[in-house]
């Protein structure tokens, strides 16, 4: 009526229980066989897994960057209040000397970052150990927006007709890129 591997349950108690049971065991080779297939396949998938996260973060801050790029060309569009004025010009201002952050300002009339130009938030820092690798044209590169068309100037240079934002955190590197209309991708 009831089986215990091939054996039924009446003699399962009758005889050793050591004998029903060691009938369909694993040896200790097999055990350690496996143990050392579950290593081998954990230490090819684990790198993997830390540079694929790496990947992701650089991705994730490459794509924060634009869409805040974005944001303040949408203040440009909307002449957007900033602490009640409505600025000649809103601004995001990148240096490599402090490559892990970015500003969003907005402008005073001059075209570049400096004194008398609003902080709009506070410094925005990347993520993930992303940081600024390159800017092209070099450091300092502010790009303007100025309301309400919104006609975009690098620099402060209308010659300049795009700026490139390279990103990098050791899984690679991404680069941002704004153009003379406004037009701001990842590459």
């Amino acid at each position: 009526m009831f089986k215990c591997f091939n054996v039924s349950m009446f003699q399962c108690f009758n005889d050793s229980m050591i004998k029903c049971f060691n009938k369909n065991a694993f040896t200790l080779v097999e055990i350690l066989i496996v143990i050392a297939i579950i290593a081998i396949l954990s230490a090819i998938a684990v790198p993997g897994y830390r540079n694929a996260n790496k990947q992701y973060a650089l991705e994730l801050a490459a794509n924060k960057l634009v869409q805040d790029i974005r944001s303040v060309e949408e203040m440009a569009l909307a002449a957007a209040e900033v602490n009640g004025n409505i600025p000649d010009k809103y601004g995001v201002y990148f240096s490599m000397s402090s490559n892990d952050q970015y500003i969003l300002f907005a402008d005073n009339g001059d075209g570049v970052y400096g004194a008398g130009d609003q902080v709009i938030g506070s410094p925005l820092k990347m993520a993930g150990g992303v940081t600024i690798q390159n800017l092209n044209p070099p450091s300092p590169l502010t790009v303007t927006f100025k309301p309400p068309d919104p006609s975009v100037v690098i620099n402060n240079n209308l010659a300049i007709t795009t700026a490139t934002i390279s990103l990098a955190n050791g899984a690679g590197t991404k680069s941002v890129i704004i153009n003379k209309i406004g037009l701001v991708y990842v590459q």
